[in-house]
């Protein structure tokens, strides 16, 4: 299923992060990795998703962001759904060695807190 959607964007940035999720032959927005999957695992890997929404945050949570997903330009979106992060925080790691604006994980630690990140092919960057 292909949908078009096309929100508000205010910078040059977030333009290009959003032409990242087009489809390159027919300008449409792939749905199949836009995600929207919860990780309620004390650790996930991000498994092709955009959005990882944590739904449950009783114990710290570890989301893992797979080497295969770093593609050129691919935004992934980790959001805190409970309101929990601040007394369980929420780790952001990726699979090998990128590293998420220079450090090798990023914390979620304010509670309904997100980390939205987009990557050059070697690592990730928050914006």
């Amino acid at each position: 299923m292909t949908i078009l959607v096309k929100p508000f964007i205010q910078d040059e940035e977030s333009e290009r992060n959003f032409k990242a999720l087009y489809d390159d032959y027919n300008g449409k927005v792939d749905t199949d990795n836009l995600g929207g999957r919860t990780a309620t695992a004390v650790s996930a890997s991000s498994n092709g998703e955009f959005i990882i929404g944590v739904t449950d945050t009783s114990t710290t949570r570890t989301i893992t962001i797979s080497t295969v997903d770093i593609l050129n330009g691919r935004p992934i979106i980790v959001k805190d759904e409970t309101g929990g992060a601040a007394a369980q925080n929420i780790t952001i790691a990726t699979e090998g060695s990128e590293t998420i604006d220079g450090s090798a994980t990023q914390t979620i630690s304010a509670n309904y807190g997100v980390v939205r990140m987009y990557s050059n092919k070697t690592n990730l960057f928050i914006w």
